[in-house]
């Protein structure tokens, strides 16, 4: 039976969320250590979790091709999937080949599901598929359909009690047990109940099917009731017995035979030989797609319009183009139909489907809008809403699907698992946030994340939902929310493992980026005292680190020792290998750099050499070379730190470190001085450049490279090199580095020729009105914009510009508290240079007031404002 189709879940009309998701490009995250991932990968994880989700709706709406490509992408994915999930997995995957039609692949997978009723069924539906009998599945068919949890598999149960019955000749029972299938069906999704009406169609026949039952005798009935209603019902028999046998030429040259003579009278008749035409010809021959047509456009009242149209829709939506085009035309065409089609609000659905493959996005809003005004309580109207949010979400306006999702969720709440949508309006917000850095981003995903968690029951999907919402509210810099949900033992102390690994790692992180080291460093240990196993490794090392980057050096001993006596008393074999000897390897460094810290060089420089010879294998023992330089650097031994590094880039060339190797190498030898070692310095970082194109310090390597033809004096190269970073990297977070250097080699060669001067002080203006340009080079830009106007002698543009910027950081909102070191310099400068201009001026009283708040903020030079203040007082100010 190659013409059947089966799709047993329930169907909620939305082919939403598909495989398009994995191209949106999201701000990549700094890796998560000791985790298993090398970077924080939300983002696949966030696309898995929809990947599960969109199979199932594909599968629900009749594409049970791009259903199974999704389920099979997700199972290659590699993503960590429980017992529950991979069976679910795997019974969509049967599903989706049963409706293509590949039994024996569907009975393969089969197999590999937990023995119970479902399975049973889907074992019965391969037999029934295969148009074998069903008498060996009597006992499931004869149970009370209870059993069965999906109300979509129930309507398949009885769709075979009813073709049981049919193949039994009790046709009473038959028409029953079709009657309870469609009732089924009718509330669940015109998608099934197409699928049932076919299926009863064909049982009927097989009822009427009790005369002539060969090929050959059919052909003679044929010829015996030419012209008559029974010459027609044999033209059926015959045109299906024919596609069993595989001759599918004969069948519908059969159809179209019967279908160009049938008389008016026999109308009903002439549907059902359309229908099969249909079927069997399918779209791609042209008596198929004049079938389709027929009953779609000159037939929309049909009763087999609607399976028409979805077997239309189910093979047009692929990739082959001539397809697509009869598809699109059978669409527009309905659309364009006067009257109103019946099946419009259907129609309308599809058509934006076909839309969003095509990027129509035009074309996709006004389907929407068209079947929003016209057919406002239509159930594909929640279709609509999934294709509008997937379409927001390809352009990137993930804020607009997530209002689409929120329409949805709130109008057809009864019809979704709500935690689910919930989870994906949070992650639009959340996605948005990483990419924009937006605050009220993260804002709103904390609130829909904190819903979502009410919703969902613990399990599936509950320690990833939690994750998100603790990243959420450090991402909206809510450190002590993101702490209650952390802390919360109906929350946060229901996860545990690796989810518990990166929760807390971000919320440390997020201290340590706040500045607030101790902090961190009491939240590591006070959670190492709360676990143990894997857990407790991975804290005793964050312990460690933070002992280190806290000024406790004299600690990092204590943490190694902890350190080994841990790795002594654990059961061996209980944590692998290699996350030991890794760990050990990463506190062995810290060790070491905390002996150089505390003034034993000798001691660190032994623990380097053990770390090289007993872990080799791993990246600690590469960053020694590093920890080593940098040790030398600090004591002014450039030359044997310029030679480890080296030595580390020329012998681990595939390593990370390589390039980063090269730089530092690169900045030793520009402490050198002189010229030569100025031009050695510029040869290493040429080779990043040229060997590790792809390294993120490519972009700060150009930037040295930049810089040190500045200090060479060769100010037209280093502009032309600023300005091929400022258009070749013009979408990276940090790129305004490579513009306010640009604006100041401008101003330098202003100099010579006067035009530049307008081109720096542009770039300058610029820098610090962006709203996204980070705090402390904002008000670098406005300090040097202030000073450009004065050494220009425009004292009035001078005063303005810098009074901008004090305006910008103390003004109505104090920004002082998201000012960092540089900042804080660059502010201190301008008050000063403020208090200067208004002293020449001869308002004191102006002066003092800037020269208060440089003591009060305890801004850098404040003891020099303190003793200019005294001179105010004194009246000896100059």
């Amino acid at each position: 039976m190659s013409s059947m189709r089966f799709s047993l879940s329930s169907a909620c009309l939305a082919l939403c969320f598909c495989v398009v998701f994995a191209g949106v490009a999201v701000r990549a995250q700094e890796a998560i250590p000791l985790s298993g991932e090398t970077t924080i990968d939300l983002e696949s994880r966030n696309d898995a979790f929809w990947l599960k989700g969109s199979a199932r709706r594909a599968l629900e709406s009749g594409f049970y091709d791009v259903a199974l490509g999704l389920a099979e992408q997700l199972i290659a994915s590699g993503v960590d999937l429980s017992e529950d999930e991979r069976s679910g997995i795997l019974m969509l995957m049967v599903d989706a080949n049963l409706g293509l039609g590949f039994y024996d692949e569907a009975e393969r997978l089969v197999a590999q599901l937990p023995e119970g009723g479902s399975s049973e069924l889907r074992n019965a539906l391969v037999a029934f598929g295969r148009g074998a009998s069903l008498d060996s599945y009597a006992d499931l068919l004869d149970r009370e359909d209870e059993f069965l949890e999906e109300r979509g598999e129930r309507v398949w149960l009885w769709v075979l009690r009813g073709w049981r019955a049919a193949r039994s000749g009790k046709i009473d029972d038959s028409l029953d047990a079709f009657g309870k299938a469609r009732g089924l069906a009718e509330l669940e999704s015109s998608v099934l109940l197409g699928q049932v009406d076919y299926i009863r169609f064909r049982s009927r026949l097989i009822g009427r099917g009790r005369g002539p039952a060969s090929v050959e005798e059919l052909r003679r009935a044929i010829a015996d009731a030419e012209g008559k209603e029974v010459g027609y019902r044999y033209a059926q028999l015959l045109a299906i017995a024919l596609e069993d046998r595989g001759e599918v030429d004969e069948a519908v040259t059969l159809l179209a035979n019967r279908l160009a003579i049938i008389p008016g009278e026999f109308d009903r008749i002439s549907e059902e030989l359309m229908l099969l035409q249909v079927v069997i010809a399918g779209i791609d021959r042209p008596e198929g797609r004049q079938a389709m047509r027929a009953l779609v456009l000159e037939r929309p009242g049909a009763r087999f319009a609607r399976v028409a149209l979805q077997r239309a829709v189910e093979t047009g939506l692929g990739d082959d183009i001539a397809r697509r085009v009869f598809l699109r035309a059978l669409l527009d065409d309905s659309v364009a139909a006067k009257p109103d089609h019946p099946l419009l609000d259907e129609v309308l659905y599809y058509r934006a489907v076909l839309r969003l493959q095509e990027g129509n996005m035009e074309g996709v809003e006004d389907d929407a809008e068209l079947l929003e005004s016209k057919f406002a309580t239509s159930p594909y109207r929640r279709g609509v809403l999934s294709v509008l949010a997937l379409m927001d979400w390809q352009r990137g306006n993930f804020r607009t699907a997530a209002s689409h999702l929120s329409l949805l969720r709130n109008d057809f709440s009864a019809e979704f698992e709500l935690a689910g949508i919930s989870s994906i309006i949070a992650d639009c917000y959340f996605r948005a946030g990483v990419r924009d850095g937006s605050v009220e981003d993260f804002v709103n995903a904390s609130e829909a994340y904190e819903v979502a968690l009410t919703e969902l029951a613990f399990g599936e999907g509950y320690d990833r939902t939690v994750f998100q919402l603790v990243s959420s509210y450090l991402g909206a810099n809510e450190i002590a929310e993101a702490q209650r949900v952390l802390d919360d033992p109906e929350i946060g102390g229901r996860i545990a493992g690796l989810v518990l690994w990166r929760a807390e790692w971000s919320f440390v992180k997020k201290l340590r980026a706040t500045g607030m080291f101790e902090a961190a460093y009491e939240r590591a240990q006070s959670v190492l005292r709360l676990v143990d196993g894997e857990l407790k490794l991975r804290f005793i090392w964050l312990s460690s680190k933070l002992s280190l980057e806290t000024g406790h050096s004299e600690e990092t001993a204590n943490w190694l020792a902890s350190l080994d006596d841990f790795i002594g008393d654990i059961a061996e074999g209980s944590i692998e290998r290699g996350l030991l000897d890794e760990v050990r390897a990463s506190v062995l460094l810290s060790y070491a750099e905390a002996q150089f810290a505390v003034g034993d060089p000798e001691k660190a420089m032994e623990s380097l050499e053990d770390l090289r010879e007993n872990y080799g294998e791993y990246e600690a023992a590469l960053f020694s070379y590093i920890i080593q330089a940098r040790y030398f650097s600090s004591v002014n031994r450039t030359v044997d730190a310029q030679q480890r590094l080296v030595f580390l880039a020329d012998n681990y060339a595939e390593s990370r470190l390589a390039p980063m190797a090269l730089f530092e190498a690169a900045l030793n030898a520009e402490k050198r001085g002189q010229g030569n070692y100025l031009d050695q310095a510029n040869q290493l970082l040429e080779r990043i450049s040229r060997d590790y194109p792809n390294s993120d310090i490519v972009y700060y390597s150009r930037l040295k490279q930049a810089d040190l033809l500045r200090k060479l004096n060769q100010f037209g190269a280093a502009q032309q090199l600023y300005e091929s970073l400022e258009n070749r990297y013009s979408d990276r977070h940090d790129r305004y580095l490579a513009q306010i250097s640009l604006a100041d080699t401008l101003m330098a060669r202003s100099v010579e020729d006067p035009a530049k001067f307008d081109a720096a002080i542009s770039r300058f203006e610029l820098l610090v009105d962006l709203s996204d340009v980070p705090t402390d080079l904002r008000v670098e830009a406005g300090y040097k914009l202030g000073v450009a106007w004065q050494n220009s002698g425009n004292l009035g543009k001078a005063k303005q510009a810098l009074w901008t910027l004090y305006d910008l950081i103390l003004g109505e909102r104090d920004r002082m508290d998201s000012l960092g070191v540089k900042g804080r310099y660059w502010l201190a400068r301008s008050l000063f240079t403020l208090a200067e201009l208004e002293k020449s001026d001869g308002d004191l009283d102006r002066a003092r007031f800037f020269y208060e708040i440089i003591v009060r903020s305890k801004l850098s030079g404040f003891e020099l404002a303190k003793d200019q203040l005294g001179r105010i007082e004194s009246g000896t100010a100059n």
